[in-house]
């Protein structure tokens, strides 16, 4: 439709929208042209509500994927820790191991030389007994040669 700007009139126009009919009252070149810019700002407006809902979701979709991040980290950290746990465990167990082996041979050792401690002993008694019932063999010898001379 084509207006003489010139005109100044009055005019009624009815808009038809979606849900709702618009009545404005003005002069024709002001009515069209308010008409047509506030067409064109309303255009502007969705594609800029598209495009902060585009970078909303964008945004919603990087923080999932560092949340998942995150999680995957905190995952990777707890097995690490446990494996470090579990190693310090070992690391105990067979140094307990090792201690109790050790006492062992340690055990078995004073017993082995007590053992030959007592047999010594019980040998050097013999020894001394022999050499006792030698002596005295030889005294009663003795005192049998004396007796007898």
């Amino acid at each position: 439709m084509r207006v003489n700007p010139r005109d100044t009139s009055t005019c009624t126009i009815r808009i038809r929208s979606k849900n709702t009919i618009e009545t404005i009252k003005g002069s024709v070149k002001r009515t069209i042209s308010e008409h047509r810019s506030t067409k064109q700002r309303n255009h502007k407006l969705k594609e800029a509500r598209k495009r902060l809902e585009t970078l909303a979701k964008l945004e919603e979709y990087r923080q999932e994927k560092m949340d998942d991040e995150v999680k995957y980290l905190e995952r990777q950290q707890q097995m690490y820790e446990e494996l470090q746990r579990q190693e310090i465990i070992r690391a105990k167990k067979k140094q307990k191991y090792f201690d109790m082996r050790k006492k062992q041979l340690a055990d078995a050792s004073q017993d082995k030389m007590k053992k030959t401690m007592q047999q010594e002993r019980k040998r050097k008694k013999e020894e001394a007994s022999k050499i006792k019932s030698e002596l005295k063999k030889r005294q009663y010898y003795d005192d049998q040669k004396t007796k007898l001379k």
